[in-house]
């Protein structure tokens, strides 16, 4: 807690065990550690529960027992405090420290927030994120980029990628650089860690299929699927292995009449066209889709033999293949 309060009052805070006065009930001497926290001239006693299981008007009503003994002011020290308990506290004006969250010491004038971003889970990176993610892998390390030139090369919201890069700097997957008022944003020295770090917070980039009868002809598309796969490795592909690849504009563009559902396509042929989160070509500007992206989509594909073909990219970019995952 100590290394907390040095980073909002400075090093001029201390933090000592405390005397306790005469006539302190043994339940606040048995339940509490007690210190007396010292900033310039200004002294405060601050109460950490012993036991968690210590309900909040209990709490409050020791806190004001010792503050009345002692003559000084008091204040909580809890962990894990919910919303709903720091608002109590403060609408009760009960003075508390909880750390890496907040501060409220009023007799100080002290009232101090720190917000947390989400920690994300496997599969959790927004399509947003997962594009600025693999535009960076891709690009040499000391590439760096602000904000306004990563949206205008993505096509994406400065709003966006503020959050994006928020999102991927607390985990770890990329660096960020503050130079004067600019703030740049790169890939990290070791390109394996950070594909390593955003792997498992990435998922397939495909939101849905359609089968066609034919392909547009104004609109060239991106070769994906087993299709993509074949190109890459030694893995056959039949006429009617997808795919090609389009984004969300892309597919707004495809003529009603040429889509057909799965059992016609089966029935009468024709071809298969993934709709994809985000622009494929901005991550590949040869016929094919990106590596990482095609191993995000094929990832579930229950058929061993294009696991195999799949080890093939994994290996390339120093993943771990599926035959060397421990059972």
């Amino acid at each position: 807690m100590l290394d907390y309060l040095k980073t909002v009052f400075g090093g001029d805070i201390h933090l000592s065990p405390a005397s306790l006065p005469s006539g302190t009930p043994f339940y606040i001497r048995d339940n509490y550690t007690v210190n007396k926290l010292l900033w310039h001239q200004s002294a405060c006693l601050v109460l950490r529960p012993n036991d968690a299981s210590i309900r909040l008007p209990a709490l409050k009503k020791h806190l004001q027992t010792l503050a009345v003994l002692s003559g000084m002011p008091c204040a909580l020290a809890l962990d894990q405090m919910t919303s709903l308990q720091r608002k109590n506290l403060i609408e009760s004006q009960v003075p508390f420290i909880s750390d890496r969250q907040q501060i409220y010491l009023p007799f100080w004038g002290s009232l101090f927030s720190e917000n947390f971003k989400k920690k994300l889970t496997v599969g959790d990176l927004a399509p947003a994120a997962q594009l600025i993610t693999l535009y960076l892998y891709y690009q040499n390390s000391d590439e760096k980029y602000t904000v306004t030139e990563l949206s205008k090369k993505l096509n994406i919201s400065k709003a966006t990628v503020t959050r994006s890069i928020e999102a991927l700097s607390a985990q770890g997957v990329i660096r960020v650089h503050s130079d004067g008022y600019r703030k740049w944003i790169m890939a990290p020295f070791d390109k394996q860690d950070m594909l390593a770090r955003a792997m498992p917070l990435m998922k397939s980039p495909v939101e849905r299929v359609l089968y066609v009868t034919d392909l547009p002809a104004d609109r060239p598309l991106l070769t994906g699927g087993i299709r993509a796969l074949s190109q890459m490795t030694m893995l056959g592909a039949k006429e009617s292995d997808g795919s090609f690849v389009t984004d969300r504009k892309g597919s707004r563009a495809i003529p009603e009449k040429s889509i057909m559902d799965e059992d016609a396509f089966h029935d009468f042929g024709g071809r298969i066209i993934e709709v994809w989160s985000y622009p494929p070509q901005l991550l590949s500007p040869a016929g094919s889709v990106d590596d990482i992206s095609l191993l995000l989509s094929l990832m579930d594909h229950t058929n061993e033999r294009v696991q195999k073909a799949l080890d093939e990219i994994r290996t390339k970019h120093g993943l771990v293949a599926e035959e060397q995952v421990p059972l």
